[in-house]
């Protein structure tokens, strides 16, 4: 099964996203105060490490620009919580990963199975190399090298798992008509118009035909990012 393919696998959880835009837990960190979110490149993937059981699924992913990016599903909720390093702290993390032949890298042979265990995928994206994943099982024994890889994927999660949470759109941002905002999720809406009352906010998917109704308070939490602000009246 190829890395692309396995990443695509049903887990548990997946399918409750279209009701993230009314089971939404998530927190951001923001740099340098309220409204000041870091920018994420997602072409740009150092490292991830996916992990999945029937409980739930986590995620931390490393961006080339120094974004760390931690998302946890349970229960259909999504919780996010982002880092940032400075570029000698990437260059280092690029440095000590390019320490190992990953060609010469095996997966773990197996371990523990069952339905609750937690089976994760690790990609290593390195500038100039080839793409590798290795998938395995928390509870396997992993041979030297991957286990050494897999120390420092979770001192990347820590790094953001101990980021404080704050909120997602600045509290005094207030929506206009043609504002392009990134949600939780990566997925971009664009603001179409309010609701007949006055209260709503309603927002429309670029890609996916998808249309919702928010208050302003859960467009605040459920969005990241104003990736382009309206015109003016």
């Amino acid at each position: 099964m190829t890395a692309a393919a396995e990443r695509a696998r049903p887990i548990p959880g997946r399918g409750a996203r279209r009701a993230w835009g009314i089971l939404l837990a998530a927190g951001w960190l923001t740099a340098g105060g309220a409204g000041m979110l870091l920018a994420i490149d997602p072409a740009v993937e150092l490292l991830r490490r996916d992990c999945s059981s029937e409980l739930g699924r986590n995620e931390v992913t490393l961006f080339g620009n120094g974004t760390i990016r931690w998302r946890e599903w349970r229960e259909a909720k999504l919780t996010m919580r982002l880092a940032e390093l400075g570029r000698d702290e990437v260059d280092a993390y690029v440095h000590r990963l390019d320490a190992y032949d990953l060609s010469q890298l095996r997966e773990s042979p197996g371990g523990v199975a069952g339905e609750w265990m937690e089976r994760c995928e690790l990609t290593i994206s390195l500038p100039g190399a080839v793409p590798r994943s290795f998938r395995y099982g928390r509870l396997d024994t992993h041979p030297l090298a991957l286990a050494d890889l897999l120390r420092i994927a979770e001192e990347i999660a820590v790094r953001a798992q101990e980021s404080p949470v704050a909120g997602g759109l600045p509290t005094d941002y207030v929506p206009r008509y043609g504002d392009l905002l990134l949600r939780v999720d990566d997925v971009l809406f664009e603001v179409v118009g309010r609701t007949a009352d006055g209260h709503g906010i309603e927002l429309r998917g670029k890609v996916q035909p998808l249309s919702m109704y928010l208050t302003l308070d859960d467009l605040r939490r459920q969005f990241v990012r104003i990736v382009r602000r309206g015109p003016e009246k």
